[in-house]
């Protein structure tokens, strides 16, 4: 078997110079096989200077009134496996590759669905989503033809700015990314859906990884709305969905979990309950891995 680390990390429009010694801390670690990152501006020299990871595949999202794009940028290692830039998405929201593994292959996709402040609600998020998905299974059904043999599964991960439980995912026409691992066949036997594992991650300080209290979240919105049952302090947008033939790989795997340190670095504040945003990101990053 051939386990494949991934990990990602809304980098809020940091570089090298501005996102810390944790980012060469993760880097020099070489514990990375697959990486995303969101919002980036590090170099791709930077990446290649101090680890194994080559850029593979980037897409640029274009904001009005900004003068440059947010980059969502995929770096592999190519140890073992290929991954190869397949596709990209409507204004940057979505990047596809073909994995390569085993003599099998899968898709895997970086998201970075539109923000909070263009999408401030359930109704808009829940199209981007449907979108979203209209892009993944074109990818998955053009390349099922170029490959001329069968795509086993896709990986989805990235920023997806949705709670687990929102209508962009849980709405059968839109990502339809439910929350369990076992599926009621009857109900499901004809229809494509994905797992998401985020939903055990939620809300809970005390929820553990290796004996260690974890983060409630990925991200903190301090100025949530208090009249709107909907609006939350702690959210879990950032996160990583899978086809169910993906379960075996992902039970052998890894579990995703969300990243409070790197290293010898703190991203999390533990008694204040609070996200290093100053010296890091705003976005917590998260790390699984698949067991092919």
């Amino acid at each position: 078997m051939s386990e494949l680390r991934f990990f990602f990390w809304n980098l809020q429009d940091r570089n090298e110079k501005t996102i810390g010694p944790a980012f060469k801390q993760l880097l020099s670690q070489n514990e990375v096989d697959i990486l995303l990152l969101g919002e980036t501006k590090v170099a791709d020299a930077f990446i290649k200077k101090y680890s194994d990871l080559k850029l593979v595949h980037k897409v640029a999202k274009y904001i009005p009134g900004r003068k440059r794009p947010k980059y969502l940028k995929i770096y592999a290692t190519q140890k073992n496996f290929t991954l190869t830039a397949s596709g990209g998405g409507t204004n940057g929201e979505l990047l596809s590759c073909v994995l390569e593994i085993n003599n099998n292959n899968y898709m895997v996709f970086g998201a970075h669905l539109p923000s909070r402040v263009s999408a401030n609600n359930s109704d808009l998020r829940r199209t981007n989503a449907k979108k979203c998905r209209t892009l993944i299974e074109e990818e998955e059904q053009l390349q099922a033809r170029l490959l001329g043999k069968k795509v086993v599964g896709s990986i989805v991960f990235g920023d997806f700015n949705m709670n687990p439980f929102e209508k962009g995912f849980s709405d059968q026409e839109a990502l339809f990314a439910i929350d369990l691992i076992v599926a009621p066949q009857r109900k499901l036997k004809d229809v494509d859906y994905f797992i998401n594992p985020m939903f055990s991650l939620m809300g809970h300080y005390n929820y553990t990884s290796k004996n260690k209290s974890m983060p409630p979240g990925t991200y903190y919105y301090s100025g949530k709305n208090m009249g709107d049952p909907n609006d939350f302090f702690w959210n879990t947008i950032d996160g990583m969905i899978f086809r169910p033939s993906l379960k075996r790989e992902y039970h052998d795997g890894e579990k995703i979990e969300i990243v409070d340190s790197i290293g010898p670095y703190p991203l999390f504040d533990h008694s204040k309950m609070k996200i290093d945003s100053k010296n890091y990101s705003d976005h917590l990053p998260i790390k699984f891995s698949f067991k092919f």
